[in-house]
């Protein structure tokens, strides 16, 4: 089995960024997504420099802290972007479509080239948001993660890249090895892509996300020796989406 273990969030934080990072340098990450609306992206970006050997996608963003574009109708009742798929659902496609290109854009003028796409909350369930993006991803030659039920949209475009599978329950309370022992146990699968969280926590972190000291346990597990022979014993083949 081919297997990504893709990290979220980057440029969320000081503390996510330098999480990630150590997943990767001393533990089984092999590929990230960056968020560009985020306040600490150029920090993620500096770590990124000393690291080029970890994929880099990009992480879509509808649903937290600000967009890029000046459009007022991705804005919630609080007046940043918020996980409300109702409100996103409403969205007109030429909105979203402009703030995603805007991230991407961004990304693109820093110097970076990316594997694939992604979006936080896998806002990308909502069916125009993944016709937007599978756009996005045929126009740029992405791969991108794929959820379960996406793959029986009309929106779907079984063209794009994407793993053969897709696991997102190493999370809170099952952010444990047990957890990923079984997911990566898994039989007759060609490649896998596990979606992670880890992080070291930091006054940002704690004040502006829901998802906090899980994180540190996911980075346990993935930085383990015990995770790491588990996988030399499957003779598990580690990869990024740039490897598809």
């Amino acid at each position: 089995m081919k297997l990504i273990i893709n990290a979220d969030d980057f440029g969320y934080s000081k503390g996510v960024n330098y999480g990630i990072i150590e997943a990767y340098k001393n533990g089984l990450v092999t590929s990230t997504t960056i968020m560009m609306n985020m306040p600490y992206v150029d920090h993620a970006l500096d770590l990124y420099k000393e690291n080029l050997g970890l994929g880099l996608g990009i992480h879509f963003v509808l649903t937290s802290y600000l967009p890029l574009t000046d459009s007022p109708e991705l804005l919630g009742a609080k007046g940043v972007m918020d996980l409300d798929f109702n409100r996103i659902a409403l969205c007109s496609e030429k909105a979203i479509e402009a703030e995603l290109r805007a991230q991407l854009d961004l990304l693109i003028k820093k110097g970076y080239k990316i594997t694939h796409a992604d979006s936080h909350h896998h806002v990308h369930r909502i069916p125009k948001v993944l016709k937007i993006i599978s756009k996005i991803c045929r126009e740029y030659d992405l791969a991108m993660r794929t959820v379960p039920e996406q793959r029986d949209m009309d929106e779907f475009d079984n063209n794009i890249k994407t793993t053969e599978k897709f696991e997102w329950e190493f999370y809170d309370k099952e952010a444990t090895f047990e957890k990923f022992k079984d997911i990566v146990s898994q039989s007759d699968i060609s490649s896998l892509e596990i979606c992670t969280h880890p992080a070291f926590i930091d006054l940002h972190l704690k004040n502006f996300s829901n998802y906090v000291e899980p994180r540190m346990l996911e980075l346990d597990v993935l930085t383990s020796q015990k995770t790491k022979e588990l996988i030399a014993h499957k003779n598990i083949q580690m990869i990024n989406f740039g490897d598809l």
